[in-house]
């Protein structure tokens, strides 16, 4: 059981106990009721110290209220102990201690109610007025009843003051909690703040009865009328308990609350009358008299309190119509066509724009059934049976349907209906409508593009992949059958999950694939961007890989064959020179068989390297160098500085040819000591630098000689469109300037 449940049963034993004390002879009865009394004081007191705690942390604004309320309530049930401990010894409890404490309740409590931090609503006159009303009448009622009989009754000059300050305080009680219920609480919905009310109510009734009984004798310890505080107590506790369940940061307001606040002054002048006509016929007529100014003066409020009332209604007719203008004004600009149908679907009212759906004015449309005059025929009596259906149950619904319009033309229309109901009875409905015939045929073109799309899509002979930002995949065709994959199995992965080759970014290019077994593929991917989406078309180019690659094996073995035959040629003519006798064709059979050595060591470099088409010169010329320098073996020495770049078969071969000539020439016919090679080359532009410091040979000798090996020189070098240039110094020194040529592409 909650601690909350276990509060009201304690309350309600509490309430058992205090009525099974009446069973019990006088004598025993009295301490009872007055301990009961006084300990469910300070359990209500201590529940307001308590619930002022709380409020400090969750609710601060209402600390001061529940310490002042549970200080007051402190000082009531000292007063109880302070009774009950005098009538326990046998002294007379009124006037006494007791009373001094009872009254130190008052200022505490009252400030309590006063400064509960509520918006007032005191600037209104009507509510002014009703407070005046209820105020004068509770005044009446209280001094001729009970304060103006205890003053006349004479007495002590102390019991006197006590009664009246008891009446007095009471009355301040009460009419602070007037102004509580009429300026401030108003129509608000709260079951802790009814409680508390009916609490007070209950304590107050049983101050005043109290009062009175003292003064007519009717009141003894003991009573029934003790248990009225008992009652009052239990109640205030278990006020603070509802305290704590609800939420008073969103208040909720009753339409029942606010009717009962409307009339609540009316029942206090109705009553004051018939307590008036009772006073006219028990009382003197000083008495009588006193009480019509009373009731004259009330009267007079209820007459400002009636034209304040004219005025507000006057007020809220005038603001109805504002409201209605602007609402009407708001119905007239609304995007949307606004249809109101009766409870028999004849239109009512309809806006500017649903008279332009409709193609009509007002008078065309106005009264007449929209079923029967706007719906098509043949979807008549569905979408009219659908309607009533929905309307009926109290339920709003959407549909996009056809509609006839006033010219006889038929347009899409997407109608939102809802219900109209008027203190509980069905009063027709209101359709928000708007023209969706464009939007209807351009999402026809727009389904039938995509059904084109997805057949393309899907029926493309190449992968195609739908990535978004992040490379995850979000769609792709029934290609990746390819890959082993269903389409929906790739949906979530990223595309990095299936290359070997990572991306960051989508770059276009060939790159390896994995296959769901783990085969792979070469492929070319293209990608495309779409706003936020990415396309991946994948084409598969493993065959042409491969073809490329067997290509490449038969390039090599031709570049490898060729190499090998002119290693055969000259051999052959290393055999052919060792048999003749003539010196000079020995030596024209020496350079023949150098220049193809250079060339086949061309080929060899060719068929070494990784596109067959160009070699790394450096490695080249060296090579070239070590075998020159063993076919001649010579006390030279020979230097190269050559740069390291890759050069193609049409520049690199008539570079070697020019280098053995040179080379053989130094070594034969120079009585050269040294030799220098260098190759550089300067943005387009390559330099080849040729130095001995032999006996040299000046440009004009040079392009007057008749040698083979410079003819050869000279003729490599226009093969190279290249500018040959001698220094005229101690030895060679020649400088070749040429261009890389392009490189045709003979497969």
């Amino acid at each position: 059981m909650g601690m909350y449940k276990k509060v009201y049963l304690y309350a309600i034993i509490t309430l058992l106990v205090s009525f099974g004390a009446f069973l019990l002879p006088l004598s025993l009865r009295v301490p009872i009721i007055n301990v009961i009394t006084f300990v469910t004081a300070f359990i209500a007191s201590f529940a307001f110290f308590y619930l002022a705690i709380y409020s400090k942390r969750v609710y601060q604004k209402y600390y001061p209220t529940f310490l002042f309320l549970g200080l007051g309530l402190f000082f009531l049930a000292l007063g109880d102990v302070a009774w009950f401990i005098l009538e326990f010894l046998g002294q007379e409890p009124f006037p006494s201690i007791a009373d001094i404490l009872y009254i130190l309740y008052y200022p505490f409590f009252g400030l309590g109610l006063l400064i509960v931090p509520v918006e007032r609503k005191a600037d209104k006159f009507k509510a002014i007025f009703d407070f005046c009303i209820i105020s004068a009448a509770i005044a009446t009622i209280v001094w001729i009843f009970l304060l103006k009989p205890v003053i006349l009754a004479g007495g002590s000059l102390i019991e006197v003051l006590f009664s009246a300050i008891y009446i007095i305080g009471d009355f301040l009680v009460i009419f602070i909690l007037v102004d509580f219920i009429i300026n401030k609480i108003g129509s608000l919905k709260s079951r802790a703040i009814n409680i508390f009310l009916v609490a007070m109510i209950i304590l107050l009734l049983s101050d005043l009865l109290f009062a009175a009984g003292e003064f007519y004798g009717f009141y003894y310890s003991g009573c029934l009328l003790d248990v009225g505080w008992i009652i009052g107590y239990l109640l205030l506790t278990l006020s603070t308990v509802e305290f704590r369940l609800e939420d008073f940061e969103k208040p909720v307001y009753s339409q029942e609350r606010a009717w009962i606040m409307e009339h609540f002054p009316d029942f206090f002048i109705l009553s004051l009358f018939i307590l008036f006509l009772f006073v006219i016929f028990n009382f003197n007529i000083k008495t009588a008299q006193g009480f019509a100014i009373a009731f004259l003066i009330i009267l007079s409020f209820t007459i400002g309190r009636h034209h304040a009332t004219l005025v507000e209604n006057r007020k809220l007719i005038e603001d109805l119509n504002a409201e209605k203008n602007r609402v009407g004004l708001y119905l007239e600009i609304a995007a949307w066509g606004l249809i109101f149908l009766d409870d028999k679907a004849r239109i009512q009212y309809i806006n500017r724009r649903g008279l332009e759906i409709l193609e009509g004015n007002e008078e065309d449309v106005k009264g007449k059934n929209w079923f029967l005059n706007f719906v098509p025929a043949n979807e008549r009596v569905e979408r009219e049976k659908k309607y009533f259906k929905h309307i009926r149950e109290d339920e709003g619904y959407t549909i996009t349907g056809k509609i006839i319009t006033c010219k006889g033309n038929e347009k899409i229309m997407q109608m939102t209906a809802r219900p109209i109901y008027e203190n509980g009875e069905f009063k027709g409905a209101i359709i928000a409508a708007e023209d969706m015939t464009k939007l209807y045929h351009m999402q026809r073109k727009l389904e039938e593009s995509e059904r084109r799309y997805r057949g393309i899509f899907n029926t493309a002979p190449s992968i195609i992949l739908s990535l978004d930002k992040d490379l995850k995949i979000q769609d792709s065709n029934r290609m990746v059958s390819i890959l082993g994959y269903k389409p929906d199995e790739l949906i979530g992965k990223n595309i990095n999950d299936i290359l070997e080759d990572k991306i960051k970014e989508p770059v276009p290019g060939e790159y390896r694939i994995k296959r769901k077994d783990n085969s792979i593929l070469y492929v070319k991917i293209n990608f495309s961007r779409l706003k936020d989406e990415i396309i991946a078309i994948i084409e598969d180019i493993t065959p042409l890989k491969e073809s490329i690659k067997e290509k490449e094996l038969l390039l090599r073995e031709i570049h490898h064959r060729v190499k090998n035959n002119l290693q055969i040629i000259s051999s052959l003519l290393g055999i052919q020179e060792r048999k003749i006798k003539n010196q000079e064709f020995k030596n024209m059979l020496s350079g023949s068989k150098e220049r193809i050595k250079s060339i086949a060591l061309l080929h060899e470099h060719l068929y070494q390297s990784t596109d067959l088409a160009s070699v790394k010169i450096k490695d080249y010329i060296g090579n070239l160098v070590t075998k020159t320098l063993q076919a001649y073996p010579t006390d030279i020495h020979i230097t190269t500085d050559i740069e390291d770049i890759t050069l193609n078969i049409e520049t690199s071969l008539p570079i070697g040819l020019i280098i053995n000539e040179l080379l053989t020439n130094t070594i034969k016919h120079a009585n050269a000591t040294k030799a220098e090679i260098k190759l550089k080359k300067t943005n387009q532009e390559l330099k080849l630098h040729y130095k001995d410091n032999g006996k040299g040979l000046t440009e004009d000798e040079i392009q007057k000689s008749e040698g083979l090996g410079w003819q050869l020189i000279k003729s490599l070098t226009n093969q190279l469109l290249g500018k040959l240039t001698i220094k005229d110094n101690k030895g060679l020194d020649l400088m070749i300037t040429f261009k890389e040529l392009k490189y045709k592409k003979r497969y």
